[in-house]
C-alpha cells in the first residue's frame, strides 16, 4: 500500500528521513544508528507471525556483530552493552513518543519487548574510571 508523506505516521516519516541520509547500500562503516533505525523500520512493517522474535535475535547478534567491534572497551559514552542497550532504548523511546495512543503499532512494540526479555542472559563488562 502506497503512502504518501502527509498520509505516513510520524513514526515512518521519521525512519524514511532516517533512511534517506545514506544511499541503499549504505557505505561501509555506516552508523550504527542506521543500521538499529533500518532493522526497526523493518520490524515495524513486517506482517510475518515471528516477526518480534526475528527481530530480537537480530538485535541480541546485532552486538557482536557490529557494536562491540566499533566500540570495545570504554570508548566515551559507548560502554560495552550498557552503551549499547542505551542507543537501542533512545532510539525506541524517540520513535514510540510519536505514535498514536490507537496506533495498532504500539503492539508490536510490547512484542519486541516481551521476547526481548525471552533471550538468554549476557555477561556485561563494567567500566571503571578512575
Amino acid at each position: 500500500m502506497a503512502t504518501d508523506e502527509t498520509t505516513k505516521p510520524l513514526w515512518l516519516q521519521r525512519l524514511d528521513e532516517a533512511q534517506e541520509e545514506f544511499p541503499d547500500p549504505p557505505p561501509p562503516g555506516v552508523g550504527f544508528g542506521f543500521i538499529l533505525d533500518s532493522m526497526i523500520r523493518d520490524y515495524l512493517l513486517c506482517d510475518e507471525q515471528d516477526a518480534a522474535a526475528t527481530f530480537a535475535r537480530r538485535f541480541d547478534d546485532l552486538y557482536a556483530t557490529v557494536y562491540e567491534p566499533r566500540f570495545n572497551g570504554y570508548n566515551r559514552r559507548h560502554k560495552g552493552w550498557t552503551g549499547y542497550l542505551l542507543a537501542f532504548y533512545e532510539s525506541w523511546f524517540s520513535l514510540t513518543e510519536t505514535m498514536r495512543y490507537d496506533d495498532p503499532t504500539q503492539d508490536k512494540v510490547v512484542q519486541l519487548f516481551v521476547e526481548l526479555g525471552k533471550l538468554p542472559p549476557h555477561r556485561a563488562k563494567i567500566f571503571v574510571v578512575s
